[in-house]
């Protein structure tokens, strides 16, 4: 294991056996980092912001660096600016600095943003919106920048609701609306005028929001035991559209109309994906489970295109959902330290870790290619519904082992039609479904799903 801090280069021709191929060193720890225009953006916790030129994988090199002094934990990047939360104990400073960045050899500091709120908080990385910047500040809310000139940024705006954040996924924005996940609250601020945000509306959750997802009128959200989507056409009254309870979850990405989640598959790590292209009947298609003794990566989960890249304490992991009903995994890697964060670009794998920044080489044309064959379940199965009691949704989980009509439908006590859950047309394969209680009443509940020759009935307990 490298203990070396730099940028350790990883061939993958071989997936089996990737090969360290280059080595840069700099001084310092590596942390949160940054690719943009194969140059690299490197907080260092010695060194201030490192740049490092990518543009040849084989050979990277440091061609810069800027805030020399400075202890750097958090960055991101805006056009040419980059704006960086740092500490530097000689001057007693704790905030924001303002770089330019138009020439990676030569770095310019413009610039810093030394709020009161900010000094004395924990600030998440600002959402940007044209020249406005939304950060969200533990126990303050939601503070709005004026970055127009971006060497004498300003405050413009705040909204204060003092509750602490939940996840450095917590804040994602549409065209007037910012959504801001905290402890327990999903907070909906209006954002079309940025000198007076206003809380528009405030969701009660049963626990901390872990991560957050929003595309136009639909809201995503992870929490610890269950991925709930909303329907927030009315940020006034949001509308539950469905849940998955899936126990413990770890991670999940989006990318198009698929949902992708990290969390335990009976005693091991596994991935679920789902069809989301109906956020209110989204469609389970596959899972895949790991059996590996180190487990499957749970710190972070990125999508790109038919792969999905993990990384977990000490390692890297590359998953092959181009079929979706029969994810494989097809790379994996022992990183050098304790993996943190990763970007992807073009199958370019970027990661940081305790002591080095990893590239690696994931391109479909340097893995063994494999077809799979779709394989399709060997009889017809209602699963137990989960959970059950349930108080709100309940997840169906069932399998079609040839095309047919597939009927679900739920019945009351006294034998009366509730609702017709499914009718429709099925391909073969393993298929799921959320119901929504929404006014029901408590009580007993029967569910029947026909299809074929098959027919199966559970009984199901709501309880609010």
């Amino acid at each position: 294991v490298k203990t070396t801090p730099g940028v350790y280069t990883v061939s993958m021709y071989d997936p089996a056996e990737p090969q360290e191929i280059a080595f840069c060193d700099w001084r310092g720890g590596g942390g949160k980092l940054i690719n943009r225009d194969e140059i690299l953006y490197v907080a260092n916790s010695d060194a201030g912001l490192c740049l490092i030129d990518i543009t040849d994988p084989e050979e990277p090199t440091q061609i810069s660096s800027i805030g020399h002094g400075y202890s750097i934990n958090r960055l991101t990047v805006s056009e040419d600016i980059a704006y960086i939360y740092g500490r530097y104990n000689a001057i007693d400073f704790n905030g924001m600095l303002i770089a330019n960045l138009e020439n990676p050899n030569e770095p310019e500091l413009i610039g810093t943003f030394e709020d009161t709120l900010i000094s004395n908080s924990y600030p998440l990385l600002p959402v940007f919106r044209e020249d406005i910047a939304y950060i969200v500040i533990d126990t303050v809310g939601l503070m709005v920048v004026d970055i127009e000139d971006p060497a004498e940024p300003t405050r413009v705006g705040l909204l204060e609701f003092r509750i602490g954040v939940g996840s450095w996924d917590g804040i994602a924005l549409t065209e007037d609306l910012a959504y801001i996940a905290t402890r327990n609250f999903l907070f909906v601020a209006d954002i079309s005028t940025p000198a007076e945000p206003a809380l528009v509306d405030t969701i009660y959750l049963n626990d901390s929001i872990r991560q957050l997802y929003v595309n136009e009128n639909i809201v995503i959200a992870h929490i610890e035991y269950e991925i709930t989507i909303w329907n927030i056409d009315n940020p006034d009254e949001p509308e539950l559209l469905a849940n998955l309870p899936l126990g413990s979850i770890r991670k999940m990405a989006v990318y198009d109309d698929y949902l992708y989640v990290l969390h335990e598959i009976g005693n091991d790590e596994g991935m679920s994906i789902y069809d989301i292209s109906e956020p209110d009947n989204p469609d389970r298609l596959g899972s895949y489970r790991s059996e590996d003794e180190y487990g499957l990566g749970y710190r972070q989960i990125r999508a790109d295109g038919n792969n999905v890249y993990t990384i977990g304490i000490s390692g890297l992991w590359k998953i092959d959902v181009s079929n979706p009903g029969r994810p494989r995994l097809s790379g994996k890697y022992r990183t050098p330290g304790l993996s943190r964060s990763l970007a992807v670009q073009d199958e370019i794998v970027y990661l940081a870790d305790t002591y080095s920044l990893g590239i690696y080489d994931c391109s479909e044309v340097n893995s063994v290619e494999k077809v799979l064959p779709p394989i399709s379940p060997a009889t017809y199965s209602l699963d137990a519904a989960f959970p059950n009691p349930f108080n709100s949704a309940v997840r169906l989980n069932y399998s079609i082992p040839q095309p047919s009509h597939v009927s679900i439908k739920l019945f009351d006590i006294t034998g009366s039609l509730v609702d017709e859950i499914v009718s429709a047309e099925h391909l073969s394969g393993q298929h799921s479904v959320t119901w929504v209680a929404s006014s029901r009443p408590s009580g007993v509940y029967f569910l029947r799903m026909e299809a074929g020759n098959f027919s199966q009935t559970l009984k199901l307990m709501l309880m609010k």
